[in-house]
C-alpha cells in the first residue's frame, strides 16, 4: 500500500503493489467513476483515441485491494464558468483542441444542488 501528499506528489510504497491504471472520461460537467478503494488520481490529460480527443485520469491503485471499489464524483468546469456553491478538491487542468478549451477538474465533496 502506498501513501501520498497529493499536494506534493509524493508517493511512498511499502509493498510492491501499487501500479498505475487509465481512466478515460466521459465527456459530462459531472460524472462519477468507481474506483478502487484509497485510489490516488495523479493526473489528467488528454489523448487522442481513434481520432477523437478525451480526457483521461492516470491513477495509482493498490492491487491488493483492487475489488474494494468507492464511488467517486466529479465536476469539469471550462474556464470562466461559475463553480456550484459546495466544497471541491482540485484535481487539474487539461487542454483540448489545440489550446482553445480548457478545462478545470474537481472531485465533488459536497455540493448544494
Amino acid at each position: 500500500m502506498a501513501t501520498t501528499d497529493t499536494d506534493l506528489h509524493v508517493i511512498t510504497t511499502y509493498d510492491n503493489s501499487e501500479t498505475i491504471w487509465k481512466y478515460e472520461l466521459p465527456m459530462m460537467a459531472r460524472f462519477t467513476l468507481t474506483l478502487p478503494f484509497n485510489a490516488k488520481i495523479l493526473c489528467i490529460q488528454t489523448q487522442t483515441k481513434y481520432d477523437v480527443e478525451l480526457m483521461n485520469f492516470w491513477v495509482l491503485v493498490d492491487t491488493l485491494v483492487p475489488a474494494v471499489r468507492e464511488d467517486r464524483h466529479f465536476l469539469i468546469v471550462g474556464t470562466g464558468e461559475h463553480l456550484p456553491i459546495g466544497t471541491f478538491k482540485y484535481i487539474g487542468t487539461t487542454q483540448m483542441a489545440e489550446g482553445r478549451l480548457v478545462f478545470h477538474i474537481f472531485e465533488i465533496l459536497s455540493v448544494v444542488d
